[in-house]
């Protein structure tokens, strides 16, 4: 069949958020497939009280800086016009609270940030190994910094996950040829849409949403935010400077929203926009 040159340019504009996907496979290594379960969760009971005692995972981001930021115009960290860097002492803070209700949950280190970029991601992953050792540490990171040598080093730690964001095929050959004995996974990444969260047509899902518990964030201004689609921080619980988490996890502001979400009930602005159920 022979199609006009400008059909070719359409199909071929239409199909590019998928191409990496129908010519090669995300890589995925042998410890990753035995160690997670590729079923998602199942949603996490409802709680009102002690929340602090509930959480599933909590992502703490520790800036707002991300190497890639100029070639990645859709993601949030490409926005933003100030540096801001995470205070080592909410995150020590954060770690040492959460070491009193045995969290044994997942701990992230990024939102919107590369987290291989911080010089101080070592010292955080082994101070989590020792007052955490129960918890699934997770690194998302674009792979940009991991070669053999780093992945070496990442093996001194206790690290659940590493899962890999790669954004060109030559890049994703050369993550994919590495080996670690950390559950390690590599996929082509595709940016979404989500500069117009705050602006969109609302939705008015009446699916409910855990993210309340099952993905609570730390931005890297201290504050608790609602969750990581918040990328201008309009939506937010307070400073982990002047509170504690338990303070902030069971305060009003919180619980009422806790409380909506569970129940499929989409209150705040940027939630009757937004059609993901965490």
């Amino acid at each position: 069949m022979i199609i006009s040159h400008n059909l070719y340019v359409k199909i071929k504009k239409i199909l590019k958020p998928f191409r990496n996907y129908i010519f090669k496979p995300p890589h995925t290594n042998q410890a990753y497939d035995k160690t997670i379960d590729p079923n998602p969760p199942p949603p996490p009971a409802f709680a009102e009280e002690s929340l602090e005692r509930h959480i599933s995972r909590i992502s703490i981001e520790l800036s707002n800086l991300c190497n890639y930021a100029h070639r990645h115009k859709k993601c949030p960290v490409s926005w933003y016009t100030e540096k801001k860097i995470l205070s080592s002492e909410i995150f020590f803070k954060v770690v040492n609270e959460l070491a009193g209700y045995g969290f044994c949950g997942e701990l992230a280190f990024h939102r919107y940030n590369e987290p291989m970029l911080d010089k101080r991601l070592y010292d955080f992953i082994g101070y989590v190994n020792k007052k955490l050792p129960r918890a699934k540490i997770f690194i998302l990171t674009n792979g940009s910094f991991l070669n053999q040598e780093t992945l070496q080093k990442l093996e001194q730690h206790k690290i659940w996950l590493i899962t890999v964001s790669s954004y060109d095929f030559k890049e994703h050959e050369r993550l994919s040829k590495l080996q670690t004995a950390i559950p390690y996974r590599v996929y082509f990444s595709h940016l979404d849409d989500r500069e117009d969260i705050y602006s969109r047509r609302p939705i008015n899902s009446g699916d409910p949403c855990y993210a309340t518990l099952r993905d609570i964030t730390v931005n890297c201004c201290g504050d608790l935010s609602i969750c990581c689609l918040d990328w201008r921080n309009d939506y937010t619980f307070g400073s982990l400077k002047d509170h504690s988490l338990k303070e902030l996890l069971n305060s009003p502001a919180f619980l009422a929203v806790h409380r909506d979400l569970f129940q499929g009930r989409r209150n705040l602005e940027i939630c009757r926009r937004c059609d993901w159920q965490r």
